[in-house]
């Protein structure tokens, strides 16, 4: 039985994943392929993200871009060696998706 669990992008993560996307464009499907992955694993049995996502809280860990800091409780899983997804649960119990990470961004 599928869990019922709703997502949503915000803007920001859209215009980010656009830059990402200009530089390297492996990189930005990598990130659009894991969110995908993240959506199956927390809908379907068993519902646990595998432990190749690499989940993890990031209190007290976030110091750019100042805006993140407003967030309660962040999280993130990893896309690769060098990338990671930022999100939270919003209020109404949505998985919001806020900003894509990379580390380093390289021409493709």
């Amino acid at each position: 039985m599928r869990r019922k669990i709703r997502f949503r992008r915000t803007h920001t993560y859209n215009e980010e994943l656009l830059n990402i996307r200009e530089f390297n464009r492996e990189l930005a499907e990598q990130i659009e392929e894991k969110r995908e992955y993240f959506e199956r694993c927390l809908t379907n049995p068993p519902y646990l993200p595998s432990p190749g996502l690499n989940m993890e809280t990031l209190e007290g860990k976030i110091t750019r871009p100042d805006w993140l800091r407003g967030y309660p409780k962040l999280y993130s899983f990893r896309v690769n060696k060098y990338a990671r997804v930022i999100f939270w649960w919003a209020e109404d119990g949505t998985c919001e998706y806020l900003f894509p990470f990379a580390k380093h961004y390289r021409r493709s």
